[in-house]
């Protein structure tokens, strides 16, 4: 089940808090992670009220019944979306379901959970036929950072600005 955009916003206040207290305390131990349904909730509502992928003509946002994160259904058929998010530090873990989506989805909050107040935060849309074409060019480690999908699909990507109090 989708979680609402007002228990969004409350998840990422949360969020804000555990932040800031790992970073006054200066804990050692990695920050905690944000949960995936915040993400994923996230980008639903963005495709759902047409902030992003705008150009479909999307008729339902789910979540995946096939393994994957979400799925649009289109006059068309069904399309796969992985959704990925960062913090301040920009990288993530790629694995197959990921290279193999329809649209890949990368949500980065950069420093949003470390201030006091919901802000902007930054949406890199990918289409399938663009990381086939470039797959080559990113780390065998499947460690990558959004530094480097910029110059990757520089050009080749979509990337909006999305103020999380107007969702």
């Amino acid at each position: 089940m989708l979680l609402t955009k007002d228990v969004i916003r409350d998840e990422l206040k949360q969020n804000q808090t555990v932040f800031k207290f790992y970073s006054s305390e200066k804990i050692s131990l990695p920050k905690p992670r944000l949960k995936s349904a915040i993400s994923e909730s996230l980008v639903a509502h963005l495709i759902q009220d047409k902030m992003i992928l705008n150009a479909l003509q999307i008729s339902e946002v789910k979540f995946s019944a096939s393994g994957g994160d979400l799925e649009i259904a289109l006059n068309e058929g069904n399309r796969k979306v992985e959704v990925k998010s960062s913090a301040k530090s920009a990288f993530q873990y790629f694995g197959n379901k990921d290279l193999d989506a329809d649209y890949l989805i990368w949500v980065h909050f950069g420093e949003m959970l470390e201030k006091s107040d919901l802000g902007e935060i930054e949406v890199l849309i990918i289409e399938q036929k663009e990381l086939k074409e470039k797959i080559e060019e990113l780390p065998q480690s499947k460690k990558v950072s959004l530094k480097k999908i910029k110059t990757v699909f520089n050009g080749r990507s979509e990337i909006k600005i999305i103020n999380i109090n107007q969702i």
